[in-house]
């Protein structure tokens, strides 16, 4: 099983890193904001950049403090001895405020470059659209450096949620992350004589350069498939509505990791081809399969697709330069 962690920055993040610590993740919070440390729960450790005042909204502000003070925190005992022993460290933040988007990205390249042999997944989380043209504007901003960082990376989009109100927004979108996250440590991807994924595969799919996404169909029973319809082809609908940021358009997807945990009355639904996916999504140059078959039923099916690869997403970028220009 994988060793991960969040390393929550500015608002956003520290509140994933919350519910992190309640499913047993490793949590770091950074902040420039004392007020906005003082939401994280009792136990996490937690760093400060600048005057305690937080950055305005301002990227420009938050970025000049990390690179200002960021020897600080790299000689801070407790953050060296949180980052070395992982194996994986998912960096989260939003990316329409100040700090958060400011600071996340540089301080992946900061990190990335003294700990060559962990790898740091940026998350970032889109805001709605009906937010400020600051927080749009800023959105652009850390799309750029993103690309530029030209490492794997994941995005989920709270406008997917527009209709929810924040709090429940925030509460799914978050509860989403960490059930991403699950997956990837090795939760689910159970002992198996079918094929597995192991520790060395499932590296081999989140680190090549683009976006990640992944999405999982989750508790359902043979009552709730329909006749001579794949497992793969309920994915087209639960990525185009889970909270994961669209697909870009041009199908590229470099990996592909299935996770399979079924009840033997489900197998029939199980495709290997996985042509209903290739024909909504996209082709996957490889291809990796853990397939687990339950024979008492005692643990709820799940199928879990991990795509990596992904192109930046071009169609979302131009929905928040549309918003910006009718504004």
């Amino acid at each position: 099983m994988l060793k991960i962690a969040v390393l929550g920055i500015g608002n956003a993040g520290n509140q994933v890193a919350n519910l992190s610590k309640a499913n047993n993740i490793d949590t770091f919070c950074v902040n420039t904001s004392e007020r906005d440390l003082d939401t994280i729960d009792q136990g996490i450790p937690v760093f400060l950049f600048g005057n305690s005042e937080g950055a305005g909204k301002d990227r420009t502000v938050a970025k000049n403090y990390v690179k200002s003070q960021y020897s600080a925190l790299l000689n801070n005992e407790i953050f060296d001895s949180f980052i070395t022993d992982k194996d994986i460290v998912f960096i989260v933040s939003s990316t329409g405020g100040g700090t958060g988007s400011g600071v996340s990205i540089i301080l992946a390249d900061i990190l990335s470059r003294v700990y060559q042999n962990k790898v740091f997944i940026n998350i970032g989380i889109l805001p709605m659209l009906s937010e400020s043209i600051g927080a749009q504007r800023n959105t652009l901003e850390f799309f750029k450096e993103l690309k530029n960082l030209n490492k794997s990376y994941m995005l989920y989009d709270n406008n997917k949620y527009k209709n929810l109100s924040v709090n429940e927004c925030m509460k799914k979108v978050n509860s989403e992350i960490i059930d991403m996250m699950k997956y990837i440590r090795g939760d689910y991807s159970y002992q198996s004589s079918y094929g597995m994924i192991d520790d060395a595969d499932m590296y081999k799919i989140l680190t090549v350069p683009g976006m990640i996404n992944v999405s999982a169909f989750e508790n359902f029973m043979e009552k709730d498939m329909e006749d001579n319809v794949a497992l793969d082809a309920y994915m087209t609908k639960i990525i185009r509505t889970n909270a994961t940021c669209t697909l870009d358009t041009d199908r590229i997807i470099k990996r592909m990791g299935v996770i399979t945990n079924i009840s033997k009355e489900l197998t029939k639904y199980y495709d290997a081809s996985f042509k209903a996916f290739k024909e909504n999504i996209g082709e996957p140059v490889e291809i990796f399969e853990h397939y687990f078959v339950s024979t008492e039923n005692e643990i709820p099916n799940r199928y879990c697709v991990i795509l990596s690869g992904l192109s930046i997403p071009d169609d979302r970028i131009n929905v928040t330069l549309q918003r910006i220009k009718e504004v």
